[in-house]
């Protein structure tokens, strides 16, 4: 009961650590690459150990392995994590990297919608938005 307890705790936190990631990325008045990048780089090294550039770097289809398998991420956390992403790639300049951040976003979006037990609208939205961005980036 205990584990139990300590576990339902740990994703807790780290819910609230994405959503104040989340709240402090929309808040700046200005999505500068640099300061995105380090303000979301503090979060994910505190609670998942990773960085944007490991994100980066994982092939896309390695992220989900990578992101839950590897690093422990609760699937109430993947939509969280999945918009930071999303936030991140909206503030890069280089092409090759906001498109992969898209890709890697709507990889775990759609991971999320085929192995989770609950519709989300709000998910779906999401998507639509992000295979919208892919098509017309080319």
């Amino acid at each position: 009961m205990e584990q139990r307890d300590y576990l339902l705790r740990q994703i807790e936190l780290m819910t609230q650590a994405f959503v104040s990631l989340i709240r402090r990325l929309l808040g700046l008045k200005e999505l500068t690459e640099e300061e995105t990048q380090q303000t979301t780089d503090e979060v994910l090294k505190e609670h998942l150990d990773i960085s944007i550039t490991q994100v980066l770097q994982t092939q896309l289809h390695e992220i989900v392995d990578f992101i839950i398998k590897r690093k422990g991420i609760h699937k109430s956390n993947i939509d969280l994590l999945a918009e930071i992403l999303v936030i991140n790639a909206k503030s890069r300049q280089e092409t090759e990297q906001k498109v992969d951040l898209y890709k890697k976003a709507l990889e775990l979006y759609e991971w999320l919608d085929q192995s989770g037990d609950t519709y989300s609208m709000e998910r779906h939205r999401k998507i639509e938005e992000i295979h919208y961005f892919l098509d017309n980036s080319s």
